[in-house]
C-alpha cells in the first residue's frame, strides 16, 4: 500500500505541475488526445527484463496507443546514461542502489518510485559438464574453471550473486573467497547466461528468469535460505521529461494485472510487501 500511495501522490503532484501546459503535454488515460500530442515514451530498463517488458510494452500500446521505446542494458550503464543526459522518461533498475544513485543526482521525479518485480537466483552449469553439484557446499571444492556472473562491481545480478556467496561457509572461509579468482564477469545478466552456454567448463549464478530460457545449460540448485538475496526491480519517472503523465500511467500499468500476467509467465515474482522503494529525498505526504 505504501508503494501505491507514493505513486499516487507523485501522480497528483505532476498533474498539478503540468496542468498549465495545455494540449499536447501528454495524457494519463486512454481517452482522446490532441493531434499534436506526443504519444511515445522512452524507457530505460534492466537487460534481464528484455523479453517480458517488450511483451508488456506491446500490451500498453494496445490499451493506450502510446508507443514505448525501450533501451535495455545493465542497470549500472543505464543509470550513468540518465545521470549524464536524462533522456529516459522511465527508469527500471534491477536493484535499489542504482536507482538511489540516479535519485541522488536529482534525476528522479519526486514520489514516483515503486517496487515492481522480484526475481531469484539459480546455480547452473553448461549442459556438457559432468560435475555433481547438489548444494552450495559442493561448490567449495568443485573443479570447474569459470564462474559466470554479472560484474560484481557494478551489475546488480553480480552483486546479488556475490552477496549470496559471501554468506556460504566453506570450512572457515566463504564460498566467494574460494571462487572469486575464477569469476568471469559479464556486462549484464543475459551475457552471464551466454558465457555458461558457450563454455563447457563454466558454472553460473544467474537470475532464474534468464536460466529457464536456455536448453544449453542445466540447473543445479536454487539459491534459497537466509543468505538468498532480496531481489527487487524499482521503477520511477525521470524528472524534467515532456510526458510526465504518460510516464506515471505506464508505471501504474506495470503494477496492474495485465502486465503482471506477462511478468509471471516469464518467471518474475511480485515483490514482497516489505520491499523498500523509498526515495532518498523526503516523500510528500497526503494532507
Amino acid at each position: 500500500m505504501r508503494r501505491r500511495s507514493w505513486l499516487g501522490v507523485g501522480f497528483a503532484l505532476v498533474l498539478a505541475l503540468t496542468a498549465c501546459k495545455g494540449p499536447g503535454d501528454g495524457t494519463g488515460g486512454g481517452g482522446r488526445r490532441d493531434e499534436g500530442e506526443p504519444r511515445r515514451i522512452t524507457v530505460f530498463a534492466a537487460a534481464s527484463l528484455r523479453d517480458a517488458l517488450t511483451a508488456a510494452n506491446e500490451r500498453f500500446r494496445q490499451q493506450t496507443g502510446v508507443e514505448v521505446l525501450a533501451n535495455f542494458a545493465g542497470s549500472n550503464v543505464l543509470a550513468q546514461q540518465i545521470i549524464a543526459a536524462g533522456k529516459a522518461d522511465v527508469f527500471v533498475s534491477a536493484d535499489e542502489s542504482w536507482m538511489n544513485r540516479v535519485d541522488e543526482a536529482g534525476r528522479i521525479e519526486h514520489g514516483t518510485r515503486a517496487a515492481l518485480l522480484s526475481n531469484a537466483l539459480v546455480v547452473v552449469a553448461n549442459h556438457a559438464m559432468a560435475l555433481q553439484i547438489l548444494g552450495p557446499q559442493d561448490l567449495c571444492t568443485a573443479p570447474f574453471r569459470y564462474l559466470s556472473i554479472g560484474n560484481p562491481e557494478a551489475v546488480p545480478e553480480g552483486r546479488y550473486a556475490r552477496r549470496w556467496m559471501q554468506s556460504v561457509d566453506c570450512a572457515g572461509t566463504t564460498l566467494w573467497d574460494r571462487v572469486k579468482d575464477r569469476v568471469a564477469p559479464a556486462m549484464d545478466a543475459p551475457s552471464a547466461l551466454g558465457q555458461v552456454e558457450s563454455n563447457e567448463q563454466a558454472v553460473g549464478v544467474l537470475y532464474r528468469t534468464d536460466a529457464v530460457k536456455s536448453q544449453r545449460i542445466k540447473p543445479l540448485f536454487d539459491v534459497t535460505g537466509s543468505g538468498a538475496p532480496h531481489i527487487v526491480y524499482i521503477g520511477a519517472a525521470v524528472k524534467g521529461r515532456p510526458n510526465p503523465k504518460i510516464a506515471l500511467e505506464y508505471l501504474t500499468f506495470l503494477q496492474g494485472e495485465t502486465a503482471g500476467a506477462v511478468f509471471m509467465r516469464a518467471g518474475f515474482l511480485r515483490p514482497e510487501p516489505e520491499s523498500a522503494a523509498a526515495p532518498t529525498s523526503p516523500t510528500p505526504t497526503v494532507p
